[in-house]
């Protein structure tokens, strides 16, 4: 995808509330759904890149600002001996924290179930059952990108945007149960694998509503 789909964030964006943010939000999840229509259909083909391009001429995303409290720098985890103890409360660290996400329960659940449907994709779905699949882990996938970026580093100046992120990762969350439950009902071994799959994703709806709660307590 070439740079020219990108666009500076306004400089009056620090004072958007969550109803702007989220509108943002939005046209990135329109701006995806396209590039994967897309890409089904092109992507195969020698010029399918340039193809692409075409299709999606007039659709913009924000370019993140290299220096900014929305975005966060994944810091050093590579070099870290262990991983960070996951903690319920998730939001009660000191600022500029890259570890945030690291210790939230509810994200590494929704991280988890987005690793643990590559697997059931790989080896356990059947064929013609595949294009659901792959929405799925679109969809969870968007929920870990947006969640991370709700959470952030733990400084919560800016509520609106982790709110509206929220949001965007709980819709995300909810389209994934949606085709899963309509998976569910392909073949009678699925439920065996996509029952606690649900289970494990509505828990991680009752968290990312909790980290809404609490942002809301800051706006």
């Amino acid at each position: 995808m070439s740079n020219k789909h990108y666009q500076d964030l306004p400089e009056d964006a620090e004072s958007w509330d969550e109803f702007r943010w989220e509108k943002l939000l939005r046209e990135s999840d329109h701006f995806a759904k396209q590039y994967f229509r897309l890409m089904k259909r092109f992507g195969t083909l020698p010029e399918g890149d340039t193809l692409i391009d075409q299709h999606l001429a007039g659709l913009k995303l924000p370019t993140p600002p290299e220096s900014s409290e929305f975005f966060v720098d994944g810091g050093d985890f590579e070099d870290r001996d262990e991983a960070p103890e996951s903690d319920e409360e998730g939001d009660d660290f000191s600022a500029n924290d890259p570890s945030v996400c690291e210790r939230h329960q509810a994200y590494l659940s929704l991280r988890q179930c987005a690793l643990g449907w590559c697997n059931i994709f790989a080896s356990f779905l059947s064929s013609e059952h595949r294009h659901i699949g792959t929405a799925i882990l679109l969809h969870l996938g968007r929920a870990c990108g947006y969640f991370s970026g709700a959470l952030g580093d733990g400084n919560y100046d800016q509520p609106s945007w982790h709110i509206a992120s929220a949001k965007r990762a709980l819709d995300q969350v909810n389209s994934a149960l949606g085709l899963i439950d309509q998976l569910s009902t392909q073949r009678p071994t699925y439920p065996k694998v996509t029952d606690p799959m649900k289970a494990t994703l509505r828990e991680v709806e009752d968290g990312i509503l909790d980290f809404i709660g609490k942002m809301r307590t800051k706006s």
